[in-house]
C-alpha cells in the first residue's frame, strides 16, 4: 500500500526565483537528527472561484490546464480565477504492507473511533443536525454490529492506513521549518527585505491532503489566520545561475548567514512596514555584531580561547566608543573611530540622536530618514567586515 500526504502553503508575499525543486536539510529532536525535504516553487498556480465572486464560496487551487479540466468535467458555468502568489508544496510518502495479524490488533473501539465516528460526525454536519455524545456512541455501535466480517476487516486495514498516515502528518513541523529557512536564506542571497519569517500570523493556512495508492483520502487546512495583503507581482530581476546555485547549496548545507547581513535585512523590513523604531534598533545591533565578530575572529587566529575572548569582549560591553577604539586598534590595526572618523561620528550621531532615545524615550525617527540610517549602518558594517 502507498501512502502519501502533501503539504501545500500560498506564500503571503512574492519569492523572486524560478519555479523548481528546492532540497533543504533541517535539524529536529534533542539529537539534532537531520531531514531532507523537497519544497516545490511555482508561480504559475490560480485559484478557481466556484462562483462569480472572488474571496466568496469554496475554490479549488491549480495549474491552469488542471483547473479547466475541472471546469469542463465539473460542467460549471459561474466561477473566477485570480492568480496565486508563489506556491510551495512538499510531498513525503512510504511504502507500507499490512500483514493479518497487524490488521487483527485493532479493536472494535478503534474503528468505532477512528472510521464509524468521524463518518457519523461528518454526515450529521452536512445534514443540519450535528451528532455527538451517547447518541454518537448508541449509533456508532448499531453500524457496527451490523458491517460483516469482510467490512470489519476492510476497516481495520484503514485504521492501520490512517495511523501511518498521522505519521506522514507529523512532518508538518519540519515542513514548516523548512520553509522558514528556505526564506532566510533566499532573502540573504537575494537580499529581498520584502519577505519575512512565516507565523501563524502571516499563513493562511497549510492545506494537507493525503493519498492512499494515488486516491484522494482526505484534505484540511492545518492552520492559519489571515491572508497576506501583499499582491501577486515581481519586483526584482530574474535570479543569476550564480546565486541560484549559491542558494541551493545553502539550503542542504546549514549554512551560518551572516549575522549582521540579516538583521540589516530584518531592518529594511520593518522600515517597508512602518516599524521605524525597531528597523533602527535593529541596525545599530547589526553593527554592534560586527564588530564583536571581527575581533572575535582575529582573536581566534591568535590562538584565544572562548573564555579569553569573552572576558575581552566583556570589558567594553557598556563602552561601545572604546571597543571600536582601542580594542577593534589592537587586534586588527585600525580604529574605527580615527581610521574612519568620518563615517564614525555619522554613527555616533545616529546611536545618541536615535538609537539610545529610541531605547529609552518614545522618540519615533521621521520615516524619511530611517533608510538613510540604514544604509549608514550597513556601509559601517562592510567597512569593519574589511578589516
Amino acid at each position: 500500500m502507498k501512502l502519501k500526504a502533501v503539504f501545500s502553503n500560498e506564500m503571503p508575499f512574492m519569492v523572486q526565483l524560478p519555479s523548481g525543486d528546492y532540497k533543504v536539510k533541517v535539524k529536529y529532536g534533542i539529537n539534532n537528527e537531520e531531514n531532507e525535504l523537497i519544497l516545490s516553487l511555482t508561480d504559475e498556480m490560480y485559484r478557481l472561484h466556484l462562483d462569480s465572486q472572488p474571496g466568496k464560496g469554496s475554490y479549488v487551487d491549480g495549474l491552469v490546464s488542471k483547473l479547466n479540466k475541472y471546469i469542463k468535467d465539473n460542467n460549471l458555468k459561474t466561477y473566477a480565477f485570480t492568480p496565486l502568489r508563489s506556491y510551495v508544496t512538499c510531498s513525503t510518502e512510504k511504502e507500507i504492507t499490512i500483514t493479518e495479524e497487524r490488521a487483527k490488533g485493532i479493536r472494535e473501539e478503534d474503528i468505532k473511533e477512528k472510521t464509524i465516528k468521524p463518518f457519523l460526525i461528518s454526515e450529521g454536519i452536512k445534514n443540519g443536525r450535528p451528532i455527538n455524545g451517547e447518541e454518537l456512541n448508541k449509533k456508532a455501535a448499531e453500524i457496527y454490529t451490523e458491517l460483516s466480517e469482510e467490512e470489519k476487516n476492510d476497516m481495520r486495514i484503514e485504521v492501520v492506513a490512517k495511523r501511518e498516515l498521522y505519521k506522514l502528518t507529523g512532518i508538518i513541523t519540519h515542513y514548516h521549518k523548512a520553509l522558514n529557512t528556505f526564506i532566510k536564506q533566499y532573502r540573504y542571497v537575494r537580499n529581498d527585505f520584502f519577505v519575512e519569517p512565516l507565523t501563524i500570523h502571516t499563513l493562511e493556512g497549510t492545506f494537507v491532503q493525503t493519498y492512499i495508492d494515488n486516491n484522494l483520502y482526505e484534505q484540511y487546512k492545518h492552520a492559519g489566520k489571515a491572508p497576506s495583503i501583499i499582491t501577486h507581482s515581481q519586483w526584482m530581476p530574474d535570479i543569476s545561475p550564480i546565486e541560484l546555485q549559491e542558494l541551493k547549496n545553502n539550503l542542504v548545507s546549514f549554512y551560518r548567514i551572516n549575522p549582521s547581513k540579516e538583521l540589516i535585512i530584518t531592518a529594511r523590513n520593518l522600515l517597508e512596514r512602518g516599524e521605524y523604531r525597531s528597523a533602527v534598533i535593529e541596525a545599530n545591533a547589526a553593527l554592534e555584531i560586527a564588530v564583536a565578530e571581527k575581533i572575535t575572529e582575529k582573536m581566534k587566529e591568535n590562538g584565544d580561547s572562548t573564555t579569553v575572548i569573552d572576558a575581552y569582549l566583556a570589558r567594553t560591553e557598556t563602552n561601545f566608543y572604546q571597543r571600536c577604539d582601542y580594542q577593534l586598534k589592537a587586534k586588527t590595526s585600525f580604529s574605527f573611530v580615527t581610521d574612519n572618523s568620518t563615517l564614525w561620528r555619522v554613527i555616533s550621531a545616529h546611536r545618541k540622536t536615535f538609537r539610545h532615545k529610541i531605547a529609552h524615550t518614545a522618540l519615533t525617527p521621521p520615516s524619511n530618514e530611517v533608510e538613510g540610517i540604514i544604509d549608514d549602518y550597513e556601509r559601517a558594517i562592510q567597512w569593519v567586515e574589511s578589516l
